[in-house]
């Protein structure tokens, strides 16, 4: 009940700061430290109340734990390494200016408190149901052969420029079907990973888990491979996790907080070094081997991280641009983030309705503003700038409350009680895989594969009708 209490004051405190503007309107240390300090004493609070089920208790690697340690390093650690003088408040590349700081600093913190409030106000003994257990297992085969086809869909369509990491960002000639293909391999794999957990009751080690994928792990190592050479990271994060999960859920594996740490600074370092070869343009060696001077982001406490806070970024310019210079999108991006759920309607109606290029998605219209037309690269976007361009700080508070309690909720069914529920384990392992990467692009980008997911899914149950399976077996 004191977890609950001292998080809800604290929200009620920061939005009273907001919305009255009780704030100073330059930089201010003690201020920010005093945000901070309020941020903390949630944190606190929030791992205080432990959970009563035996399967989420002293279970590091959830949903929830791998959210907020991706959350905490793109929303506030730029702010910390402020208040311990490693930056400026004159750091146009980071905060814009000076002045709105602090705003945007609460912005955040109130996003933060908000999914505090929500994931801490759930409550697991308010529901009661049945495990389901799955009696008709589905041959894997057909699925397998359907990721190997996409796997060969998605190698015939690159070109040398997808793989130079220098050109991540800047209008490479990246085709339409090239990023269809990535997508129907990531979801073809997706649901491989998910026909093995609903068929599977059996603890194995590691290793005999990845062989259960055969050749198909293979395919996944060249895939990733490939990923990293083209610069980007958003899919070695994801994909990984997503692989993670299903071994996890069926072992039942509870990861110490000292492994989970380790694995996080190893995979902290990967992702600095492909954001430094996208935006210095240094080759992948070079960025190994040699120290590449940050202008953007000079020094940090955490070193290994602070590519990914860089993307506070995104919140300063949504928070200095709106609404003083545009006025809230009212749903635009939020709509843009739901349309891709259903194959094809995204680029249907921005092309019938004839919305502006620039308005496709938060990312690129902050990439607008923060770059010009002539971007050679770009910003990217956060959690709290998107759902702030569209409803500013009212649906931050409304959207992140929601999201953390519904988030707890799924988690406490999927992982707590072993729900076997095929529409369940298929969301969780969504919000799981993309987890770290939500505080850098928004809070709805794991539904974006789910329709394919259960797409190929069903597919594979079709291809389960007796004439397939002989011509398989």
């Amino acid at each position: 009940m004191l977890s609950k209490t001292a998080i809800f004051l604290i929200l009620i405190f920061q939005i009273y700061l907001y919305v009255f503007n009780k704030y100073p309107t330059y930089y201010d240390t003690t201020f920010l430290w005093l945000i901070i300090i309020l941020n903390i004493i949630s944190l606190v609070s929030f791992s205080l109340k432990k959970d009563k089920n035996l399967n989420l208790k002293n279970n590091k690697v959830k949903f929830s734990v791998l959210f907020l340690i991706g959350f905490l390093i793109v929303s506030f650690q730029p702010f910390i390494d402020l208040g311990l003088g490693f930056l400026q408040s004159n750091n146009r590349y980071l905060f814009i200016r000076s002045g709105i700081i602090l705003k945007t600093l609460i912005c955040a913190s109130i996003a933060l408190n908000s999914y505090l409030f929500g994931s801490i106000l759930f409550n697991a003994k308010n529901f009661y149901f049945v495990t389901e257990q799955n009696k008709n297992k589905i041959n894997i085969k057909p699925i397998k052969i359907i990721n190997f086809f996409c796997f060969l869909f998605f190698l015939s369509q690159i070109n040398t420029s997808f793989l130079d990491a220098n050109t991540y960002g800047s209008g490479r000639d990246v085709s339409y079907l090239l990023g269809y293909t990535m997508l129907l391999y990531e979801t073809s794999f997706m649901a491989l990973i998910l026909i093995n957990i609903i068929n599977n009751g059996k603890k194995s080690s590691f290793i005999n888990y990845l062989k259960q994928y055969g050749y198909n792990f293979v395919f996944f190592l060249v895939y990733i491979c490939i990923i990293i050479l083209s610069g980007d990271r958003g899919p070695i994060i994801y994909m990984s996790l997503a692989l993670l999960f299903g071994y996890l859920y069926l072992n039942g594996v509870k990861i110490s907080a000292t492994k989970l740490t380790s694995v996080l600074i190893i995979g902290a370092v990967l992702i600095s070094i492909l954001g430094m070869i996208r935006r210095e343009g240094v080759t992948l060696d070079a960025a190994i081997n040699s120290k590449v001077e940050n202008i953007y982001y000079p020094d940090s406490f955490l070193p290994a991280t602070k590519e990914l806070g860089g993307s506070v970024l995104t919140i300063s310019t949504a928070v200095n641009k709106v609404p003083s210079s545009y006025d809230y999108f009212y749903g635009l991006f939020l709509f843009q983030n739901f349309s891709v759920i259903v194959p094809g309607l995204n680029n249907f109606i921005n092309s019938k309705v004839g919305i502006d290029a620039n308005y496709f998605s938060s990312s690129v219209f902050l990439t607008y503003l923060s770059l010009g037309p002539n971007a050679k690269w770009g910003v990217g976007t956060s959690a709290v700038a998107d759902v702030y361009l569209d409803f500013g700080i009212v649906g931050i508070i409304l959207i992140f409350f929601l999201f953390g309690y519904y988030t707890k909720k799924l988690e406490v069914y999927v992982l707590g009680y072993k729900h076997n529920n095929l529409l369940l384990v298929a969301l969780y392992m969504l919000f799981f895989s993309f987890s770290i990467y939500i505080a850098r692009s928004n809070i709805f980008v794991p539904l974006t594969k789910f329709t394919y997911v259960l797409l190929f899914y069903f597919i594979a149950i079709i291809l389960n009708g007796n004439v397939i399976k002989k011509w398989i077996n």
